[in-house]
């Protein structure tokens, strides 16, 4: 199953946005791409402050 995106540069075709079992498109892709996307922006910031917390350990 494929999607019609329209974009600046025309019309694309892409792959569709299957996420916990559903298939989403349109607007809904769109929120649940930028819901995933902050989730692992809070994962990574997560992990550079455990990061830093075991060096400051190994340090004391």
């Amino acid at each position: 199953m494929r999607e019609l995106v329209l974009t600046d540069q025309g019309v694309q075709l892409v792959d569709v946005y299957s996420a916990e079992g559903e298939v989403l498109l349109g607007s809904a892709r769109a929120q649940k791409e930028m819901q995933d996307q902050r989730k692992q922006a809070a994962n990574r910031v997560q992990y550079q402050q455990q990061l830093f917390e075991l060096e400051k350990a190994k340090r004391n």
